[in-house]
């Protein structure tokens, strides 16, 4: 995979290369330029990545059997893509890890055969959205070029869309119905404390610059829910200590602005923002901390590298060969498994984990404070900047409806065994 950009004011492109023969894949990358081009830099390349996982089967079926005929083949010459036996096939191998399928590839170039297995399988999501990439992209090779010839007819136009309906009959009956891996949960009463505890813990003159800044990132996590896209996005100046919310009434906030396809974003992975955009208000105290931060840890870690423009982006990296850049999805991951340690939680926390848990313990608190269920429900979809018709708010309360339902059912339990 390799993305280029041209010129200062360019928009990232991804572009799809063989790695065997650096030459372009120039079908897959005209499917991205041509139906994804409005979409976010980390979108495309899904789709790619995707699309890289079907040309390499491709390859192993061409290798297996060397008259056999390509998609892309058939249907220049007027036939189906692929069959519902070739789609089945392409399924089970969907459900395997994409370096497997690349390294049978290379063990059968030797003359060695490899069986299918799924020892290694990915989680169903995985393999229905990988499906459901290539059969679009096979829709859409179809319908571009069929319908894109000239002169068209009207019994043509017909057979794509027959043709259309048949790869997507085939594709739905092949998606997995295997068992997602289990949904996250926000954390317990005591091992929120005790990670609280850990991120709220006061700085001395011996902390280094990347304590501070890990203990910020935590407690910013927990403290607002955002996501881990909408946190690696925050600029500077997306802090604010007074923002006016309304006439005569001042708070400190953050403010979650969309940038897809940023030009100044320099990561090989796009963060992106999936909610609705606006302001999340947080505490002065903590607001004084991220400004406080901005003009002393980040300051030095953006002066010690040597660069004509500095990144406008909040939390960067404070050392190695990243130094003054943005830190990345991995190095989020990293600091809070390493904030985990340090807090003694034996219970596996990530980015999204802290935002469970923040929308669970609102949601306990209007709950002990007598808020009205919708007046809750209608709090919690604006803290999340969701829809008005969107299902997450109790999506992310999900440990709180739980708790409610088994006090309930015990209740219950109590008068039926009274009677």
């Amino acid at each position: 995979m390799k993305i280029t950009a041209e010129g200062k004011r360019a928009i990232r492109r991804p572009l799809l290369i063989d790695r065997e023969s650096g030459l372009l894949h120039e079908l897959p990358t005209a499917y991205a330029l041509r139906s994804l081009g409005k979409l976010a830099l980390n979108t495309q390349i899904s789709y790619l990545y995707d699309l890289a996982f079907y040309l390499e089967w491709v390859a192993l079926r061409v290798s297996r059997a060397p008259k056999w005929v390509t998609p892309e083949a058939r249907i220049r010459s007027g036939r189906l893509a692929l069959s519902q036996k070739e789609v089945d096939d392409l399924a089970n191998w969907c459900q395997n890890r994409a370096k497997d399928l690349s390294q049978v590839r290379k063990r059968e170039a030797g003359g060695i055969r490899v069986l299918h297995t799924s020892e290694t399988s990915v989680d169903s999501k995985t393999t229905n959205q990988r499906l459901n990439n290539i059969c679009n992209y096979l829709c859409w090779l179809t319908r571009d070029m069929v319908e894109g010839a000239l002169m068209l007819e009207d019994r043509e136009i017909a057979k794509s869309s027959k043709f259309q309906d048949s790869l997507q009959r085939a594709f739905n009956a092949s998606v997995s119905g295997r068992k997602s891996s289990p949904p996250i949960a926000a954390l317990s009463p005591s091992d929120s404390l005790a990670f609280r505890r850990t991120v709220a813990a006061q700085s001395t003159q011996a902390s280094s610059e990347l304590e501070k800044r890990d203990r910020l990132i935590g407690r910013l996590l927990l403290d607002t829910g955002l996501r881990s896209g909408e946190l690696l996005k925050l600029r500077c100046e997306d802090v604010q200590d007074n923002f006016e919310i309304k006439p005569g009434k001042f708070l400190a906030v953050l403010k979650v602005i969309k940038r897809p396809n940023d030009i100044q974003d320099e990561r090989l992975w796009e963060p992106s923002v999936k909610t609705l955009p606006g302001p999340i208000a947080i505490s002065r105290k903590l607001a004084s901390e991220l400004i406080q931060y901005i003009s002393k840890e980040r300051r030095a870690a953006v002066d010690r590298r040597d660069a004509r423009k500095e990144t406008p982006y909040l939390f960067v990296s404070h050392s190695g060969r990243q130094v003054g850049l943005p830190i990345s999805y991995r190095n989020l991951n990293r600091i809070i498994a390493k904030l985990r340690k340090a807090s003694a939680v034996a219970t596996k926390i990530s980015p999204h984990t802290l935002r469970h848990t923040h929308f669970t313990e609102l949601r306990d608190l209007m709950d002990a404070n007598g808020t009205d269920p919708k007046e809750a429900r209608r709090l919690l979809q604006e803290r999340g900047h969701w829809s008005p018709n969107s299902s997450m708010p109790d999506h992310y309360s999900q440990r709180h409806l739980a708790e409610k339902q088994a006090y309930f059912v015990e209740k219950r339990d109590r008068i039926l065994d009274e009677d």
